[in-house]
């Protein structure tokens, strides 16, 4: 018996060591690194960033304004306000009135359904929100009320994952300390 589970044992570290390696050389290959220089859609894709907040006062306003400055033509943004009570609301207010391509979606208070976590509820109801409102999108991208994008950041994520011919991306940006 402990021989097949020192096999079963050494097949699973394999596994894991397969899977670091391929995440270094992933990471070392230009083709998965997106940058400055990187190539932006140009195709004009409906996209929509989607971002979820509640009580974001000291961060939400840089991160509404780096998502409307991106240079991608037909961007929208979607805040759902997940209740805050402590002037997230009216920033975002303030916000949409300054730009059109702002919507922000009130979530309330309203308990959680069962087997829904908060954000992710916030998500799903913003996300609802802007199909309604927005039916021709094609990309959404989902955004922490904390994030702060570069000017190119969602054209560059865009064409990406059109030429990658995929359906989903998901990205790790760089950490501010």
């Amino acid at each position: 018996m402990n021989g097949v589970l020192d096999v079963v044992l050494a097949g699973v570290a394999l596994t894991w060591a397969g899977a670091l390696i391929r995440a270094i050389r992933s990471k070392e290959d230009p083709r998965y690194r997106l940058g400055v220089d990187s190539p932006a859609c140009a195709r004009g894709e409906k996209v929509v960033v989607i971002i979820p907040a509640r009580d974001e006062v000291d961060s939400i306003e840089r991160c509404v304004r780096a998502a409307l400055e991106q240079e991608l033509p037909g961007l929208r943004v979607v805040v759902l306000d997940d209740g805050s009570t402590d002037g997230t609301g009216e920033v975002l207010a303030q916000l949409s009135q300054e730009s059109p391509r702002l919507a922000v979606v009130q979530g309330g208070d309203a308990p959680l359904p069962e087997g829904w976590l908060g954000k992710p509820w916030a998500c799903q109801r913003a996300a609802l929100e802007s199909l309604r409102s927005i039916p021709e999108t094609e990309w959404m991208l989902f955004l922490d009320a904390d994030v702060y994008l570069e000017p190119a950041a969602v054209g560059v994520a865009v064409h990406a994952a059109v030429e990658a011919e995929a359906d989903l991306l998901s990205a790790l940006g760089n950490f501010e300390l």
